[in-house]
């Protein structure tokens, strides 16, 4: 049996609010992985993880309470509708969302759209986009080629002519028209909410309900016309979900290449490995569907230039083992089409069962949001292979941390009590740490990302209150 270190033993109750990639990286830590030489201990500790990971997961079944959530999640679609279409645009309260970032990718205007349509929601304003016949980033394609309106009111009509707009700063502006700028203060202070109307419900059935309340917007901001629905359900339906589990790879590297550290794709099938070894191992049963493959099954995504390339290593060095699907190669790169494949290709992504892909892409914390929207509770469903998702945004201390004085673990840890809130500064480290600062110390220095949770803030959402 391998040596327990100490230094490293946490309380139950941590220890269940962690994921499961959470727990694995803990329990190396506490088996002292990362010091042994000896590949055999090694591998016998990675085995030994995988099986309690996998009795584990088979006694105690992590509800992700689809349905609850889905009846919640029509009633604040409803609402929100209700704002967006006002009976008479000419006396609404407006807030503009700019869409005229020249070199805006997708996952970026999306996020942008969501900033300020949630201050719109809290100060009960409807929003308006004001270029919704631009061009999308390099792409021959408009936003109102694609996607439903997302208000009755017509920017041109109700907004244009009463220029200049004073900016918006916080729920108590008094004029009628505001256009929101996405400021870091505003957006930080602002976008980390979920509402006090649904906190009960939400704490009882979402392990983050910031989380979900962000897909809930995206999921009104993301509504296809006819014809993109029935081009991405054609593609999304060539993905045999109802084989058995899919997971999913997306590999960002043509314009993260220069901002963003670089991955093989052996680190990406790692985690996919890992999963599979944790989650396939005890609730592999053979599909009825007669054309199923017996096979893991992987989707592999990337930006479109090195799909095929990556598609081919994929199937060159795994495809013993995973059949792997891919979207389209031969696509215009800049055309509508290509446009909406990835669209679809978002959609399978979010339908996954779990994705590893790197959270310094806006395009992984998209699918990570849609997630929550296609499945309920999957905060567990996604690995990133370098940043969190709450990166620069308010973490909690599941447990006090307070390595011995004697014998520091590693310098400047960072110690917190249980509660503190925390701000992750860094990726995370390959020894499971990042770079951190306590808010209540006042200090930075190294904590352990497994000791980690989202840090919950509520704000009241007028137009949720008769949601029951």
């Amino acid at each position: 049996m391998p040596q327990i270190n100490n230094n490293f033993t946490t309380s139950k109750e941590a220890f269940s609010q962690m994921t499961l990639i959470q727990k694995q990286i803990y329990l190396k830590k506490l088996f002292g992985y990362d010091t042994l030489k000896n590949v055999e201990q090694k591998q016998l500790i990675e085995r030994q993880i995988i099986s309690y990971l996998s009795t584990e997961r088979r006694l105690y079944i992590k509800q992700n309470n689809e349905q609850k959530l889905t009846v919640l999640s029509e009633k604040i679609q409803s609402a929100i509708n209700f704002l967006q279409n006002p009976t008479n645009c000419s006396n609404a309260s407006i807030i503009v969302c700019p869409m005229d970032g020249p070199d805006w990718g997708f996952g970026f205007l999306i996020h942008q759209i969501c900033y300020c349509f949630l201050f719109s929601i809290v100060s009960g304003r409807t929003l308006i986009l004001n270029n919704e016949n631009a061009k999308l980033y390099k792409f021959n394609v408009k936003w109102n080629e694609l996607f439903m309106p997302i208000t009755n009111c017509n920017y041109a009509e109700h907004a244009m002519p009463f220029q200049p707009l004073k900016e918006y700063i916080d729920k108590n502006d008094t004029d009628r028209i505001l256009v929101f700028h996405p400021r870091e203060k505003v957006v930080k202070r602002g976008f980390d909410v979920s509402p006090t109307e649904l906190k009960t419900f939400l704490l009882k059935y979402h392990s983050n309900p910031t989380l979900w309340f962000r897909g809930q917007l995206i999921k009104y901001i993301w509504r296809e016309n006819e014809l993109t629905l029935n081009a991405t359900n054609q593609s999304v339906s060539r993905i045999p979900f109802e084989c058995g589990p899919v997971v999913g790879i997306h590999v960002r590297r043509t314009d993260k290449i220069s901002e963003a550290k670089f991955f093989n794709l052996e680190e990406y099938m790692t985690w996919i490995d890992f999963w599979f070894d944790v989650v396939w191992g005890h609730n592999h049963s053979e599909s009825e569907h007669p054309n199923c493959t017996t096979r893991r099954m992987l989707f592999v995504a990337a930006d479109l230039p090195i799909l095929k390339d990556i598609v081919e290593e994929t199937k060159h060095k795994w495809g013993d083992r995973y059949e792997v699907y891919h979207g389209i190669f031969n696509t215009q790169n800049d055309s509508k089409e290509a446009f909406t494949e990835i669209l679809a290709v978002f959609r399978i992504l979010a339908k996954c069962q779990f994705i590893v892909c790197t959270f310094s892409s806006n395009a992984c914390q998209l699918v990570y949001e849609l997630m929550q929207v296609y499945q309920g509770d999957a905060v567990e469903n996604i690995h990133s292979l370098d940043y969190i998702y709450e990166m620069n945004k308010e973490l909690e201390a599941t447990t006090e941390y307070k390595p011995p004085q004697e014998h520091p673990i590693m310098p400047e840890e960072l110690w917190a009590e249980k509660g503190d809130v925390i701000e992750a500064l860094s990726p995370v480290h390959q020894d499971g740490f990042i770079r951190a600062k306590n808010y209540r110390l006042k200090k930075v220095g190294s904590f352990p990302m497994y000791l980690l949770k989202k840090h919950l803030k509520f704000e009241n959402f007028s137009i949720f209150a008769n949601i029951q």
